[in-house]
């Protein structure tokens, strides 16, 4: 093959791969995102602020969310960017459109990384489509697309359309690309100050100048009269979150604490760097603008902020990659200028490249946890459409608090607060609201404290159940009360390997009791050690039963994975009602459902049992146990 014809095939070829990955990555992150919205796996906190406040700007108020009780939410983050999105909450759409705008901005920063590595820098055409492949490809930039949106998840896109401004060297381009950077959030004010005065000094210091003083006074301005003017009315643990990216507190730090911190944090830039073979550090004055980003976040008092989790690494990638392609284009002027030609050592960074790539790429979280979403028929399952209607059937115009799980199906209302009766929401304001909605099967929720909860809010008398369904508790102001709740217990463990099991037990409502204990039973046949088991006894009335179960479970296929066993206890003599031992199916995460119903014609001791064989990981999504009438 002659070099011509060779260099049309890598013309041709480069690209193809580029636009292939770019539409996996489009595809993938779109729908993981849309199964987590629609299946409530989002916590509800950044996500259902921004949501909220969106739709209150779509009603005519200046971004007001009831959630958060302010008059706007930029008093919490400035970020103006947000209005773009209002025109579309005004023709209906919902938080589908930041799952969009999410996906947007990681794919259209790639393509401009593509661009500026193109027409901006001397590196080879195919250089730019490998450099933009490792991007897609780079774990942080998975777990910043799949997190909750927040306003920092759009500096994926703003802060290298800003590059690319510089570069172009056109001003009205610039000032453009300067207005929308700065409305991202309050410290983006930072990054766009130290890019005009180390790229734009040496051509063109007049516009270095205006660029980074009129940076500077709108990041003074929105710090120090812009949000607290919005604030007014907040609560004290919102008034200093803007400085959470700044400074910490680090005088109480020991020598050997101070060098594990520094350890911990050259650990993480070790994984943001690898991937593109630490080519930053070759970069010069880029590689100054990669560590004023860098030092900002990692100097942080949040642990997810100093490990560049969730939207944390949405400032920080574009500048690896553009100080990425800036130090591959240095060493091919020092291989051009010893050796004449840089085919080879071109080649060679570029595998390289790719190799690490992929290599990093088993840390992703898409391919950790998140790709089963890929692969399920339903969009919405169908415990979750259970919490849509339920929530449809409560009056728009009433008000209603909510644990932070269901903000984003409930964030489109003029009334919705947040249910403080729960411990670690106690510093919200305890509201009398006409309803109030809880999940209890959700695996991030500590039942225990919301069950506490539940129990003290109803031995108040001001509220009755008026629904109980799959989980979800709906409470109504002024409702007669009832003396018994369908559901008996409800609860939640991941297992894995032999890890203990906790010991729960709780009261959700006066006479009825809920005692989990965690024991182990012999395995016949099997190693000493024993299986994990979850057991319940109970005596229950006469009546109708119904026994709901859901797991999740991944494993080896074939291999046994738990027994759920439901016995009846008559003079001591045990009759199994229902046994049954479910396998694993591979590797994927799959979900299991059980529904048994039985009958009861006298007062009989019920003994239950969930025994696990101690290998894969199995996850109890919920379990019930249904009431349903003499």
């Amino acid at each position: 093959m002659d070099i011509k014809r060779s260099s049309r095939l890598r013309s041709f070829f480069t690209p193809f791969c580029y636009y292939i990955i770019l539409s996996i990555f489009i595809f993938a992150v779109t729908r993981i995102g849309l199964d987590d919205l629609y299946n409530m796996r989002f916590l509800g906190v950044d996500f259902s602020f921004y949501d909220s406040a969106i739709w209150g700007g779509s009603q005519g108020t200046f971004l007001h969310s009831s959630i958060l009780n302010i008059p706007s939410y930029l008093g919490i983050h400035f970020s103006p960017i947000l209005f773009i999105f209002v025109p579309l909450y005004i023709l209906g759409a919902g938080p589908w459109v930041l799952i969009l705008a999410r996906t947007t901005a990681a794919a259209g920063g790639s393509l401009l990384i593509r661009k500026y590595a193109l027409k901006y820098t001397k590196i080879p055409a195919w250089g730019a489509d490998i450099a933009s492949i490792s991007f897609l490809l780079h774990p942080m930039l998975h777990m910043a697309s799949l997190s909750e949106f927040h306003g920092a998840i759009l500096d994926l896109f703003f802060i290298p359309l800003f590059f690319v401004a510089i570069a172009s060297r056109k001003k009205w381009f610039i000032w453009v690309a300067l207005v929308f950077l700065l409305s991202v959030r309050e410290d983006t004010w930072v990054y766009a100050t130290g890019m005009a005065l180390l790229l734009l000094w040496k051509d063109d210091r007049k516009l270095a100048l205006q660029i980074a003083l009129t940076s500077a006074v709108w990041g003074i301005l929105a710090l120090t009269i812009w949000m607290p003017w919005f604030q007014s009315g907040c609560r004290g643990e919102f008034h200093n979150i803007m400085f959470s990216g700044y400074l910490s507190r680090y005088h109480g730090y020991t020598l050997s604490k101070l060098v594990s911190f520094l350890q911990k944090r050259l650990r993480v830039d070790f994984d943001l760097l690898l991937p593109i073979i630490f080519l930053p550090l070759l970069s010069g004055r880029y590689l100054i603008l990669l560590l004023l980003p860098l030092i900002q976040i990692q100097s942080g008092c949040i642990v997810y902020q100093r490990d560049l989790l969730l939207h944390y690494s949405a400032p920080i990638l574009p500048c690896v990659y553009i100080a990425g392609v800036r130090g591959w284009e240095r060493i091919d002027s020092i291989l051009s200028r010893r050796f004449g030609r840089t085919s080879f050592g071109n080649g060679v960074i570029g595998v390289l490249i790719l190799f690490f790539s992929f290599y990093m790429l088993k840390t992703s979280i898409i391919v950790r946890k998140k790709y089963p979403a890929l692969f399920r028929p339903r969009l919405i399952q169908l415990r979750e459409k259970t919490a849509f209607k339920l929530l449809e059937e409560i009056p728009k115009s009433s008000s209603l608090s909510l644990q932070p799980s269901l903000f984003l199906i409930g964030s489109h209302r003029k009334r919705t607060y947040i249910f403080s009766g729960y411990p670690p929401l106690s510093h919200y304001p305890s509201l009398k609201t006409d309803y109030v909605m809880i999940d209890l099967g959700r695996p991030f929720v500590e039942a225990r404290g919301y069950k506490r909860a539940i129990a003290d809010l109803l031995k108040k008398g001001e509220y009755g159940v008026l629904t109980y369904k799959d989980g979800f508790i709906v409470m109504k102001r002024g409702w007669p009360p009832i003396k018994n709740l369908d559901v008996l217990w409800k609860m939640k463990y991941r297992i894995q390997g032999e890890s203990a099991i906790h010991h729960q037990s709780g009261t959700i409502e006066e006479g009825v009791e809920f005692d989990w204990k965690a024991a182990r039973v012999a395995k016949q046949g099997r190693d000493k050690e024993g299986a994990i088991a979850l057991s319940v006894r109970r005596i229950l009335p006469r009546g109708n039963y119904k026994v709901n179960f859901s797991m999740f479970l991944a494993g080896k296929k074939g291999m046994d994975a738990v027994g759920f066993v439901l016995k009846k206890v008559v003079k001591g003599n045990r009759r199994i009602l229902l046994k049954k031992v479910v396998k694993f199916q591979g590797d994927t995460l799959t979900k299991t459902l059980f529904s048994y119903e039985f009958s009861i014609y006298e007062a009989t001791t019920i003994e239950t049992a969930i025994f696990y064989g101690g290998r894969g990981i199995v996850t109890l999504d919920y379990f019930e146990f249904v009431n349903s009438g003499r």
